[in-house]
């Protein structure tokens, strides 16, 4: 990607996430990472230097679960610091990915870095059926995280699938097949602007191009302007 002429020009960050080869969203290993300020501005630097030897043009930041953990947010934000100096010194952009309960109010989150707010999973794992988001859903999140500066929004395609405690992930492709297979009706939920369909006992959400449109549209009217959209996942 960095040596043909088109892709050359192309934002291209390297995602950093806090999933180990044994479990996924490791707030452990978070607190060994950023455990002293030392210790952040080390995990900073080793970030810049493998984004440059890469040649990345911006560092995104994923780290998840943290939740209400106050603790853990000051540390984040001791690495966060040191890590825009850096990336700022390096010449990269650094988008910051925050989940829905980040407790936005109770943390001064720098200015500087672009923040990605995700806008799904509403429903899904360990959730009764529904849509991964609809209207209220998008429509407090732009409140709650309005104090942030640079902010965009992060959209999710594909849906799940519901049978009793057992919820299947399915992208859009899969669920047209499951409909086509079932010879099932897609109807477009009134409240989050998402498809249902029904076989058997599984129920079927899920997004497609239309749905990530009406959530843009949405996003946008209750930003009172047009937002940046990020699009998890492509297909």
């Amino acid at each position: 990607m960095r040596t043909t002429a088109k892709t050359s020009k192309i934002k291209r960050y390297m995602t950093v996430v806090n999933d180990t080869r044994t479990a996924d969203k490791r707030t452990d290993l978070l607190e060994t990472l950023l455990a002293s300020k030392s210790k952040a501005d080390k995990h900073a630097k080793e970030v810049v230097a493998l984004a440059e030897k890469y040649n990345f043009t911006g560092v995104e930041i994923d780290y998840e679960q943290i939740r209400d953990n106050l603790s853990l947010w000051k540390k984040f934000l001791v690495f966060e610091k040191a890590l825009y100096a850096r990336t700022k010194k390096a010449g990269l952009d650094l988008r910051i990915v925050l989940e829905p309960p980040t407790p936005v109010s109770k943390i001064s989150f720098p200015k500087g870095p672009e923040y990605v707010v995700m806008c799904y999973n509403l429903y899904g794992y360990g959730t009764n059926p529904g849509s991964k988001a609809d209207y209220k859903f998008l429509k407090k999140t732009v409140k709650d995280f309005s104090s942030l500066g640079k902010i965009s929004y992060a959209l999710s395609n594909g849906g799940f699938d519901f049978n009793g405690d057992e919820v299947t992930s399915v992208t859009g492709p899969e669920a047209l097949k499951i409909k086509k297979k079932y010879k099932a009706k897609a109807v477009r939920d009134k409240k989050s602007g998402a498809l249902y369909l029904k076989y058997g006992s599984h129920t079927v959400w899920y997004a497609d191009q239309t749905t990530l449109q009406l959530w843009a549209k949405t996003l946008d009217k209750a930003s009172g302007k047009k937002v940046g959209i990020s699009i998890w996942r492509m297909e």
